[in-house]
Formats: C-alpha cells, sequence, structure tokens
C-alpha cells in the first residue's frame, strides 16, 4: 500500500510457480479488476483484486507452459481473453471458454505478443504476431488467418506494429539481434539501424504531438538508451544512459517531457526530452 505495508491478504501463494508475468483487466471499468497468471502446471489463473481465485473461470490448461503476460481486448462489447504457448493461440470469453478457434494453426515466437488493430476501412478488427521465423500473423475474430512474409529472422525477434512515419498506415517493426528494421505494409524497408551491440528487449512506441512519432529501443549489454525518429535519424541527444525500457510522460501537462529509466546501479534516473 501507500506505506510500503502489504495489503491485507498479501502476498498470495500460487499453486504452481509462475511462467510469465501479471496480466491485469478490468472488464466494466469499475475497477474490479481481474488478474491472469500463467504457470508451469499450464494451468492459468483467475484472481480478484482481493488475491482470491475467479470461481467462474473455467479454463482447463495449455499444451504447453505459456510465456507471455496474458492479454484482454474489448472488441464490438465482446471481451476476448488471448494468450499463446509456442504453438497454439488460446482466444477465450470470460469464463475461460474458446471463444474463437484460429482456422489454421501456426508456431509462435519467443517474443511474441498480440496487437490489437481495431476496425479500420476496409478491414475488420484483427490481432497480429509472428512466427519463429518473423512470419506474420493475421487473426480476425472469426478465426480467419492470414500471413505475410518478408523475410527471415531469427527466433529471438521482437515485433510491433504501429504507425512510425505518420502517414496513417501501421508498419511492421522488427528487432533481431543488432538490428531495427521498419517495413510498410507493401514491404518497403522505411528503417533500418544498426546497433553496436544485440539488442534484448521489445521496442516501445511513443507518439508526441503534432503526430510525431518514435521507436524507443534499450541495449542493456552497453547501458545505452535510442530514441529513433519517424525517418530513422537517432533523436539528438540521444543514446542516454540506462539500462531497462523507459517511459515517457508530460509530468505538468505541459509541452516538455521527461524520460523515466532503471539503470545498473539501482537508481532512477530522470532526463528531460526536449
Amino acid at each position: 500500500d501507500g506505506n510500503g505495508k502489504f495489503v491485507e491478504r498479501y502476498p498470495v501463494p500460487l499453486n504452481s510457480p509462475a511462467t510469465a508475468g501479471l496480466g491485469l483487466c478490468d472488464y466494466e471499468g469499475k475497477k474490479e479488476y481481474r488478474m491472469f497468471i500463467p504457470c508451469e502446471n499450464k494451468k492459468v489463473y483467475l484472481y480478484s483484486k482481493e488475491g482470491e481465485v475467479v470461481d467462474g473461470w473455467k479454463f482447463d490448461e495449455s499444451e504447453h507452459e505459456v510465456g507471455s503476460v496474458v492479454q484482454h481486448f474489448l472488441v464490438d462489447d465482446k471481451d476476448y481473453i488471448v494468450f499463446n504457448d509456442k504453438n497454439k493461440a488460446y482466444i477465450l470469453n470470460r469464463k475461460g471458454r474458446s471463444r474463437v478457434k484460429p482456422k489454421d494453426n501456426f508456431a509462435i515466437s519467443k517474443n511474441g505478443k498480440f496487437i490489437l488493430e481495431k476496425l479500420v476501412p476496409d478491414k475488420k478488427s484483427r490481432m497480429v504476431i509472428t512466427s519463429p521465423d518473423g512470419t506474420i500473423n493475421f487473426v480476425d475474430f472469426k478465426g480467419k488467418v492470414t500471413t505475410i512474409k518478408i523475410r527471415d529472422f531469427s527466433d529471438n525477434h521482437y515485433f510491433d506494429f504501429q504507425d512510425v512515419n505518420g502517414d496513417g498506415q501501421r508498419d511492421f517493426i522488427f528487432v533481431d539481434n543488432n538490428k531495427l528494421e521498419v517495413y510498410s505494409q507493401n514491404q518497403k524497408i522505411i528503417i533500418d539501424y544498426k546497433f553496436d551491440s544485440p539488442i534484448d528487449n521489445r521496442p516501445v512506441y511513443y507518439e508526441f504531438p503534432g503526430n510525431n512519432k518514435k521507436i524507443g529501443i534499450t541495449s542493456t549489454s552497453t547501458d545505452e538508451l535510442f530514441l529513433i525518429n519517424g525517418d530513422g535519424t537517432l533523436y539528438e541527444g540521444f543514446p542516454l544512459y540506462g539500462s531497462t525500457l523507459f517511459s515517457i510522460g508530460s509530468l505538468h501537462q505541459n509541452r516538455r517531457f521527461n524520460l523515466f529509466v532503471g539503470t545498473g546501479n539501482k537508481f532512477l534516473y530522470n532526463y528531460e526530452v526536449k
């Protein structure tokens, strides 16, 4: 709590060691939070904010361990609980029963995470995630799966699907080994940036006023932070010192921004981003 003491009933012992972080959702927006925790016994547990197991959740178990945070999407007033193991995507309702079954099975990348693309002109709402070789899989909420293959990537790659250059179209963002590559939807390369060392964190996406898009990259091996402009150039003043994923925001709701990052020497740094 605010005094640094454990909240009543916490810490909560788990039935099996967790295999990923806690997934938090609030179905109705009434602060009735639910917490999803995948565990080594291949079960995904659902807890209330009081730390009690929710009785109505009936998910049996996954085929393999779930290594990613459970996600919640609200599409057309329907809830979708989404997660994956290495070979299968699970798209469930609030009770843990299957809501959508992808019509084609596909393997999922080691660092895979579902990205939601809400309804856009001429397209249905859909989710996107990559396979181990970098194949891009689109899954709509009827279960239809379509794929795009740009080139081969390693299974350690990170992927995101965001509008990088401000043209209103989402782009394919890959971080693999020591490279950041961004492709438009017609598969033309927009950004090709090479770092001095391998990157072992997912890219972070930022949007500044004036439709100004940027990508954040952390190199833990060199303790450097990079902020890449939409045209592929490095933002002025970077790289900065830091070793964790970082957050950028305005503390006083003005046009001045602060960057917060952790460091290897146990400090939290606060930079001003001009």
